[in-house]
């Protein structure tokens, strides 16, 4: 699945939150061009990136770790935020328009976020954690 380039502004925004990118095999991720927007990449064995938009691969050198961003799939997300504590109580499209996911934390009130899409809502909860 090919993400428009808000998205992963999304994904970048997660990192500077502290969200860090997995750089296991298979992992996808991503980097942010100043003059060429961005690139998605999937992590190779032997320390490499495969384009995922040209195919070019080259080998990822440690200091450029730091430039690269997780692209995560809401499963990712949901995980991050069992990890952290929260419980997602529910995940629901009720108009076919907008998905709804509702969190908690322990005893505290339940949180409500919104969006157009699963990947979007998701993205948004992990934000409000990490504020």
């Amino acid at each position: 699945m090919w993400l428009s380039k808000s998205e992963l502004s999304v994904f970048q925004d997660l990192r500077e939150l502290g969200l860090k990118p997995s750089f296991e095999i298979g992992t996808r991720v991503g980097r942010g061009f100043a003059d060429l927007g961005y690139e998605e990449y999937c992590i190779l064995p032997g320390n490499r990136l495969q384009s995922l938009l040209t195919g070019t691969i080259t080998p990822l050198a440690e200091h450029e770790k730091e430039k690269l961003f997780g692209v995560f799939s809401a499963d990712d997300l949901l995980a991050e935020l069992n990890l952290r504590g929260f419980d997602v109580t529910s995940i629901s499209s009720p108009d076919q328009r907008k998905w709804i996911l509702e969190m908690q934390l322990g005893q505290q009130s339940p949180i409500s976020v919104e969006g157009k899409t699963l990947l979007a809502v998701c993205c948004a909860a992990i934000k409000l954690v990490f504020k």
